[in-house]
């Protein structure tokens, strides 16, 4: 349908490699600053809260992965301007303690980093930051992430989150010939919504507006569904 999305991030600019007192060419600084840098494609069907969560779970992971290796603690600060990611993170990190489970695939894989973060002595503060208003790191992330737009989508991300969801049984997606597979976890609801409204459209205009006998578990099932 001709829609691009991708994701970005910016972790400022990188420590300097060997001597601290050494002078730096403009060029050295630039590469320290670049070297912050990272993004990728995403299938175009994503919405802009699963692109901004993605990235908030791509920093997460890297992190995650560096503790279990070095059993060092992160301390991680993340800055984003996506208030609806922030407030479904929170949400669902405020739910776990009333065993409530993650709909989202997106927001399971960010609470099992955090849980990996915090599980070695590490912390994560989520920050918001309003979107081109000046804000440096911000302004950095989304000019990574546009320059994504039309990169190829080569990342198998929809396995990469089934090895990092641990906090739910299973993630759905779809896959059709010649493309990625696609994750359907946040639109599943709401297709099989739509599908059964049209199902039932059809059923009506085919003169079966009446309810006969033995109808009663079909239309309550399409009431429960739709309703």
């Amino acid at each position: 349908d001709g829609r691009l999305a991708s994701f970005g991030g910016w972790e400022g600019v990188q420590p300097k490699e060997g001597d601290d007192d050494a002078q730096e060419t403009r060029a050295q600084i630039h590469e320290r600053i670049g070297r912050g840098i990272w993004g990728g494609a995403l299938p175009g069907s994503w919405e802009i809260v699963d692109a901004e969560m993605y990235a908030i779970y791509s920093f997460l992971r890297t992190k995650a992965d560096e503790t279990e290796t070095t059993l060092q603690p992160h301390r991680c600060l993340v800055m984003s301007d996506s208030e609806t990611a922030l407030k479904e993170i929170e949400r669902a990190y405020r739910g776990r303690t009333r065993g409530e489970t993650n709909r989202s695939a997106l927001n399971a894989a960010v609470q099992a980093q955090i849980d990996i973060i915090q599980r070695n002595r590490g912390y994560v503060i989520f920050i918001f930051t309003e979107g081109h208003a000046g804000n440096a790191p911000n302004s950095m992330a989304d000019a990574a992430a546009k320059a994504h737009l039309r990169s190829r989508v080569t990342s198998a991300y929809e396995m990469d989150l089934a090895r990092h969801v641990t906090n739910r049984a299973c993630i759905y997606t779809h896959e059709e010939e010649g493309q990625a597979p696609e994750i359907r976890d946040r639109r599943l609801y709401q297709e099989a919504k739509e599908k059964i409204g049209r199902w039932v459209r059809k059923w009506l205009d085919g003169g079966h507006a009446a309810r006969k006998e033995g109808d009663d578990n079909v239309w309550r099932t399409v009431i429960k569904a739709t309703g």
